[in-house]
């Protein structure tokens, strides 16, 4: 199925008036969560640093990362250290402190949701994951090497 096709779908599912109980197939419940997940997914990132050796300028990848907009979790190329961190600020305070890096952004951007979409809410709600969903807004008075496209 392509994203076009999931997303026609999911927003005829959406129709289903609150309450209302209606079973559907296999079908349309793997075209909901495709559509979900491609609405709420973190976004992937790596975090390197510049530095100077015997040839010049030089950077190395210092961690690879997941933004889940309300959390950040980090890992270091070689598998050794990882983080949980309330916001990117958070990366940058923790792992650049009196470093010269950058991040870079693997992902686009989700999906964007109409704002009157509410079965997004709703169905996040079913799937227990609702707080504010995936924020696509940039960190709280972030960094300019962290900002989002």
């Amino acid at each position: 199925m392509t994203t076009e096709q999931d997303l026609e779908i999911a927003q005829w599912i959406d129709q289903t008036p609150p309450g209302q109980i209606v079973t559907y197939n296999r079908h349309q419940v793997g075209a909901l969560m495709r559509t979900w997940v491609k609405q709420n997914s973190p976004r992937r990132f790596a975090m390197y640093e510049y530095h100077d050796d015997q040839y010049g300028l030089d950077a190395e990848v210092i961690a690879w990362g997941l933004d889940f907009g309300d959390r950040v979790i980090t890992q270091s190329p070689d598998h050794r250290t990882r983080g949980w961190f309330s916001s990117l600020d958070s990366v940058h305070f923790v792992l650049a402190y009196g470093k010269d890096v950058e991040f870079v952004w693997i992902d686009d951007l989700p999906m964007e949701e109409s704002p009157d979409d509410e079965r997004s809410l709703r169905g996040r709600a079913a799937l227990g994951c609702l707080e504010d969903g995936y924020s696509a807004a940039g960190p709280a008075g972030g960094h300019p090497a962290a900002e989002r496209p």
